[in-house]
């Protein structure tokens, strides 16, 4: 048990070698009763990336406490990997034991959102709204399955219930202000939503991004540069560039008649695609 609290300290520092030593040493001295030490080497093991290793641990751990959520989670760590058959066999095992537990499809619907089948994803999402009809994350996975279906109207629709469920959601937030943005509507609500996601976040550099393109719709050249600019910067030192920033520069320095340097931004727009 010393181990296994030493071992849980380092993992919430994010010292993941140290506490999979922890654990694997607490691993050594466990009595038949010390099953939780699977459950702790199973985080471990997804937090460095070996998901093999984790579902194995996941697995033994669930042979001894019959969690569902274990099921699910293993599930999500299948689909991770683009093992889809795999997540969807766990996903209805975790269905046939508790088919009122909405988590089950939601993850399925998360599942089939990396699998691009975006419809099917909206009715896995509807049955998890149906069980539980306040959980932001729920409304929020459906909103990107309707973009996807070029849908933006039900994007809105659930975005905006995403937010009355939760009016601390800055992602939701910030999604809905960027649509509006894309679309060119609603700017005035969209500038509100986006400085109430940036309350929250202020250094996200996807949110300054909407508020430069925000800018960039109402006409203010400058200070859509400044902000897209910013979130280049805030990306780039997070190593989460998205093109999508670069084409957002390279527009407004066009706006700006300063052609050459929006071809430099297009074109590293297109290499970070290509690469």
């Amino acid at each position: 048990k010393d181990l296994i609290a030493a071992g849980t300290l380092a993992y919430r520092k994010g010292l993941f070698d140290a506490a999979d030593r922890l654990f694997y040493k607490a691993l050594e001295l466990k009595k038949d009763t010390d099953f939780d030490v699977y459950y702790f080497l199973a985080r471990v093991q997804e937090e460095k990336k070996n998901y093999s290793m984790a579902i194995s641990y996941y697995n033994r751990y669930y042979s001894h406490t019959k969690q569902v959520e274990i099921l699910i989670h293993i599930g999500y760590l299948y689909g991770m990997q683009n093992k889809f058959g795999r997540a969807y066999s766990y996903f209805e095992k975790a269905t046939s034991l508790e088919p009122e537990n909405p988590m089950v499809y939601f993850f399925t619907g998360v599942v089939k959102l990396w699998e691009k089948k975006y419809a099917e994803a909206n009715q896995q999402f509807k049955k998890a709204m149906s069980l539980k009809p306040d959980e932001e994350s729920y409304y929020f996975y459906s909103a990107v399955a309707w973009e996807k279906l070029n849908d933006h109207a039900r994007a809105i629709e659930n975005l905006k219930l995403a937010v009355s469920y939760n009016p601390s959601s800055s992602r939701s937030m910030n999604y809905l202000a960027f649509i509006y943005a894309e679309r060119n509507i609603n700017l005035d609500d969209a500038y509100s939503l986006i400085i109430r996601a940036l309350d929250f976040e202020p250094d996200n550099g996807a949110y300054l991004d909407t508020l430069g393109w925000i800018f960039f719709r109402q006409g203010d050249y400058s200070k859509a540069l400044e902000y897209t600019l910013l979130a280049e910067e805030n990306l780039g030192a997070e190593d989460a560039m998205d093109p999508v920033v670069y084409d957002h520069i390279g527009d407004i320095y066009l706006k700006m008649g300063r052609k050459e340097s929006a071809l430099q931004y297009w074109e590293r727009s297109e290499e970070r695609r290509v690469g």
